[in-house]
């Protein structure tokens, strides 16, 4: 018995394959195949599949299609169970599962931060976001891709003066904001990191820091 919901959900409930119940902590992300271990050909979402004998990705046999899919060494990080696998005609490769209730999919940048205090002054009207990108498992990310919202807000409300910041308050991959005028001021970033597993898994995860200024 096979299940047609897609990645493994089946409208939030339990599933039931091949008698058993699979829990809802786990949830089927992607496959990975290859036929040289060097030379990755393909990543996909497992559509249909089913499991035979054990509900835990661990120790269990996979049906994915019409291939019976040996569950090999397992591995747990990151919120991530990586199970290695081979095809009864040689194909080797592996599945890779999230565990929903420790390990959502932004749990691959959710290490990323602002180093305290979040924003430092660089030069005269310069100001930056200190960021620093963690993407861990198997996420890969870059700087050029960190995304700063700024914005600007003078302490005398009633007396803003020309407090202002120069250009757009939207930056990507650029850290740093500079800022016109003359008076006090709270600074504020709003910093969203990405990280990537392949085409397929994509987590974006958030940090906020707000400092005063006086210039």
């Amino acid at each position: 018995m096979s299940c047609s919901c897609g990645c493994g959900k089946c409208g939030g409930k339990r599933m039931k394959l091949k008698g058993k119940s699979i829990p809802r902590s786990t949830d089927i992300v992607f496959i990975f195949w290859e036929k040289n271990p060097l030379r990755p050909t393909s990543l996909r979402r497992i559509r249909k599949f089913s499991i035979v004998g054990s509900a835990s990705p661990c120790r269990s046999n996979l049906v994915i299609g019409k291939s019976l899919v040996e569950a090999g060494r397992c591995l747990l990080k990151n919120g991530f169970v990586i199970v290695t696998s081979q095809t009864p005609n040689g194909v080797s490769g592996f599945i890779v599962f999230k565990r929903r209730g420790r390990g959502q999919p932004n749990s691959c940048c959710s290490d990323s931060h602002l180093r305290a205090p979040g924003i430092k002054k660089r030069s005269s009207g310069v100001y930056f976001a200190d960021a620093n990108l963690i993407c861990s498992g198997l996420c890969s990310g870059k700087d050029s891709n960190i995304v700063y919202d700024w914005k600007l807000t003078p302490t005398d409300i009633r007396n803003p003066g020309n407090l202002r910041i120069v250009g757009s308050s939207h930056k990507v991959g650029n850290n740093t904001v500079e800022v016109a005028g003359t008076g006090t001021f709270d600074l504020n970033v709003s910093v969203t990191f990405k990280c990537t597993a392949g085409p397929l898994v994509t987590a974006l995860c958030r940090s906020e820091a707000t400092v005063r200024f006086t210039q």
